[in-house]
């Protein structure tokens, strides 16, 4: 299950975690945008540059310990050192007692296990080993070499993180284990070692369970009295320095002269990334510790404070020498070893033919047409076509192809429809007007272009349109004679009032002149059956003086026959 994944309601299309993506583990499909696990190395800067809050940590992990919480489990706590400056508590030592409060057993800093895990690089750069070493303190760094350069899995640190190692150690005596720290890459890290942690929460995600559980304000409520406030266990000295960097030399004992030529610290992942690229095979180099956030593990993404990293350092700097103990007694009985494989996706490199097909559907006819803007996200047109191929990017997202489509299909319209459309500003001025309107009302373009509507025609409907913002339908005649169906709505998002003019004056006259022949085929035949009824009134009347006279001579030959 990947760390990071997209709220699909809240991707909008923008390709910014494209962008922002160094190792372009982001893959769009149907418009969203999803994280490819066998490339992403969990950095976590699409978190922070996504404008629309899409993308979002996993909190199963909160979930889970909350329940455990509940059911009242025995858990330990491996606390790291960077929480003096990555959360928001006045004053550090507080974190305890609330952490106890809220129902943890064992609360230990990770710094601890640091302190075991330093003399593991001591003894390691004694002994034989290939030159030079890459430290495996940071997950993200872990996770770069495994994913994207596994051929330098072999210059990579045999040695468990500190979280991993202290994990082991605490799971010796507790049956869960939590991590507690500001780094989201530590979730897919305890993947690979869930034999001894079972949950890693944020510093955000602590603080949430400490606004869901903990009502009372501990300041006032007398909690830093109610409980031990202190760490169990030993304490650690030069490890709380490992959040920034140089502190795994400086607890190693090793040089920390910036001019020194054996060990080199590098913070940040594009220098990171620069540095892995063109990897040197000297043998003077003897380790390389790479934080992959700037200002080391105090720039976490789940860190909850926003103070500058500057700040950051110092505050976490004056808390070490403040809190000075003694030198560590090694645990020889606890291996520190870990292995690394590749855990990545080879992506296929396309044919030239075939990049050429792609680069044809967006219009790319030749390489002056590739303008390498990178609003899809990638580098070049070359690189996205690559991607497309790999399934990791879609035709579509080339912005200036769709745009240009949307505008030829848009011009397209407006010049062939029988319709007229005006368009005006706020301030009734028009600002588009195609050939249909132009013939209609017998102007030009750059006649009315930025002119008042009222140029053309009555400006009333468009201001009541304006100020109303529904839509107005109505038929109306114009003096020379043109008749038009006309309806004018309002664009909200552009502030625009659109007018769409369909000509009616044929119809109308065709409407008029029916009903001419209507009124006169009526009047015909109204003559026609009046005439009809005069005639047959007047047989009628003949055949009723027929009829009697014929009565009457036939009533007397009847008399006369029976006489006889």
């Amino acid at each position: 299950m990947s760390v990071i994944f997209t709220s699909k309601t809240d991707c909008k299309d923008c390709y910014k975690c494209v962008r922002s993506c160094p190792m372009k583990a982001i893959q769009i499909a149907d418009g969203q945008a999803k994280i490819v696990e066998e490339r992403c190395i969990n950095d976590g800067n699409c978190i922070n540059v996504c404008p629309q809050k899409a993308k979002q940590v996993r909190d199963t992990d909160l979930e889970l310990v909350s329940q455990w919480l509940e059911k009242g489990e025995e858990i330990a706590v491996s606390l790291a050192p960077s929480y003096p400056v990555g959360l928001n508590l006045d004053i550090a030592c507080e974190i305890i007692p609330i952490l106890r409060k809220l129902g943890f057993s064992y609360i230990q800093e990770t710094a601890w296990g640091a302190e075991h895990v330093a003399l593991s690089y001591q003894r390691l750069l004694q002994g034989e080993c290939q030159l030079p070493l890459i430290a495996s303190c940071c997950p993200v760094i872990v996770e770069l070499v495994e994913k994207h350069y596994p051929h330098l899995l072999p210059h990579l640190a045999p040695i468990l993180s500190p979280m991993a190692f202290h994990g082991k150690y605490l799971k010796n005596r507790f049956s869960k284990v939590v991590f507690i720290g500001p780094c989201i890459a530590k979730k897919e890290e305890m993947e690979q070692v869930k034999e001894y942690i079972d949950a890693v929460l944020t510093f955000q995600e602590l603080e949430k369970l400490i606004t869901e559980k903990l009502t009372i304000d501990w300041k006032t409520s007398g909690l830093l009295n109610e409980v031990k406030t202190e760490f169990d266990g030993e304490k650690p000295d030069l490890a709380r320095l490992f959040p920034l960097g140089g502190g795994l030399l400086k607890t190693a004992n090793l040089s920390t002269d910036l001019l020194g030529d054996e060990y080199l610290t590098i913070e940040g992942l594009e220098e990171a990334i620069a540095f892995l690229q063109r990897f040197p095979q000297d043998q003077d180099l003897k380790l390389i510790e790479i934080l992959a956030c700037k200002g080391g593990c105090t720039g976490g993404v789940g860190s909850s404070t926003s103070d500058s990293l500057i700040v950051s350092r110092q505050r976490l700097l004056k808390f070490q020498k403040g809190t000075r103990e003694a030198k560590v007694v090694p645990l020889p009985q606890i291996s520190t070893g870990r292995h690394f494989v590749y855990r990545g996706k080879k992506q296929i490199q396309p044919s030239e033919e075939e990049i050429r097909k792609i680069l044809l559907k967006v219009g790319k006819l030749s390489t002056d047409d590739e303008l390498n803007c990178g609003s899809c996200g990638y580098n070049s047109c070359r690189e996205k076509a690559i991607a497309v191929y790999n399934g990791m990017a879609e035709v579509e997202m080339c912005l200036p192809y769709m745009r240009s489509r949307a505008e030829s299909f848009s011009n397209l319209i407006l010049s062939s429809t029988p319709n007229g459309v005006i368009v005006t500003d706020n301030h009734l001025r028009v600002i588009e007007i195609n050939p249909a309107a132009e013939a209609m009302f017998q102007v030009t373009n750059d006649q009315v272009k930025g002119a008042l509507i009222t140029q053309i025609m009555d400006g009333t409907p468009f201001a009541e349109v304006l100020q109303q913002k529904k839509l107005l339908i109505d038929l109306v005649k114009y003096s020379n004679g043109l008749i038009v169906r006309q309806s004018l709505f309002y664009v909200e998002k552009q502030d625009l009032i659109i007018g769409i003019f369909a000509d009616v004056t044929r119809e109308e006259r065709q409407k008029k002149e029916l009903s001419q022949m209507r009124e006169e085929t009526f009047k015909k035949a109204q003559e026609v059956i009046d005439k009809q009824m005069r005639v047959a009134q007047e047989i009628a009347g003949l055949l009723g003086e027929t009829t009697a006279e014929t009565k009457v001579t036939l009533t007397r030959l009847m008399n006369l026959l029976d006489k006889k």
